[in-house]
């Protein structure tokens, strides 16, 4: 019965070929739109798995739609980015990013109420050393330089 079947088919049967061909560079960048954007897990997933990588980072098919440990993450990064704004307040800025993300359940709401992000950051920590650092604020060598934000 395979003849039949396969004869209804444009399948090259017990013809396949499962050597690496590699990837038009073209074609991926046009994909991507001239942008390859990393990160540490994203990095961290190539190298545990080039095929993960592919699957969540190129066709960017994730399996992991609405995670906790994600959105924690995602907390840290978007309170991170806006550390150096002039009128920065780390609960506005936290409050901002956690009430415009999702519902969350008793038990999440009752870890970022008593760990919160503040301790996860270890803020007044980071605080204290950023006083204590010779390096110049971000905003003093734009200053430098005539930039504005």
């Amino acid at each position: 019965d395979i003849d039949l079947l396969s004869s209804n088919y444009d399948i090259p049967y017990m013809q396949y070929d499962n050597k690496y061909h590699s990837i038009d560079k073209d074609k991926l960048y046009k994909y991507l739109h001239n942008k390859l954007l990393l990160s540490y897990t994203a990095l961290d997933n190539y190298y545990k798995c080039k095929f993960k990588y592919y699957l969540n980072n190129i066709l960017k098919i994730n399996i992991i739609k609405d995670d906790f440990a994600i959105l924690i993450g995602n907390v840290c990064h978007y309170v991170l980015l806006h550390m150096d704004d002039i009128d920065f307040n780390f609960s506005n800025v936290f409050d901002e990013y956690i009430s415009n993300e999702r519902e969350f359940s008793k038990r999440e709401l009752f870890f970022l109420v008593t760990h919160g992000i503040y301790h996860l950051l270890g803020y007044d920590h980071m605080t204290e050393e950023e006083e204590k650092v010779m390096f110049k604020k971000q905003e003093d060598v734009l200053n430098e330089y005539g930039i504005t934000r």
